[in-house]
């Protein structure tokens, strides 16, 4: 806008050296501010690198802690099971009690013939249900171990597949200096992933 030239002139001598120091100022910001973009573009991969190592501790983490639960499911299976057969112990010898009273009153021999008999299938009834109960706790005990065992190396799995990731971006984005022997790797192998 020539026509403001003449007006603006005046105003802008006798602001004289603030001018030059109002430029200067801007000189040297851009400066930093190139200075701190440096800085950053050389930095970012390296922030990125620990929080893509965060991350993949907090899988792991997280893993470890799903198995810790299914473990402490294993031991509250375990648990019922010795509770089950310890109430089971004492229902036998309950009824065998029962038995050998209502036998014994009656004025029936409980050493021979069919009292015998009867509690020997009381026994084989009580021992059937202890062995159906002991083999369906050990079945779900050996399930859970085996998720616990898969829980943790899936988050070992994650956290490396994390890991590996993050590589293959800072590689794709040419990080690693060029005609490096880490660029020409990488160039040779990336027909691999892609």
């Amino acid at each position: 806008m020539p026509f403001l030239a003449p007006a603006a002139a005046p105003a802008f001598l006798a602001s004289g050296a603030a001018g030059g120091a109002s430029l200067a100022t801007t000189s040297s910001l851009l400066g930093t501010l190139s200075t701190i973009g440096t800085v950053m573009s050389a930095v970012t991969p390296f922030i990125a690198m620990a929080s893509t190592s965060a991350l993949a501790a907090q899988q792991v983490n997280l893993a470890n802690q799903q198995a810790a639960l299914t473990e402490y499911e294993i031991q509250n299976i375990e648990d019922a099971a010795a509770l089950r057969s310890s109430r089971r112990r004492k229902a036998f010898r309950k009824a065998v009690g029962t038995q050998i009273t209502q036998f014994g009153v009656s004025g029936v021999d409980v050493t021979e013939g069919t009292p015998v008999d009867v509690m020997a299938e009381t026994a084989k009834e009580f021992a059937y249900e202890d062995f159906t109960d002991a083999w369906e706790t050990q079945n779900q005990v050996y399930a859970n171990t085996i998720k616990a065992q898969n829980q943790r190396a899936y988050g070992r799995q994650q956290a490396t597949g994390t890991l590996l990731d993050y590589g293959m971006r800072t590689m794709k984005r040419g990080y690693w200096p060029k005609g490096s022997e880490l660029s020409s790797a990488f160039n040779s192998l990336a027909g691999v992933w892609n």
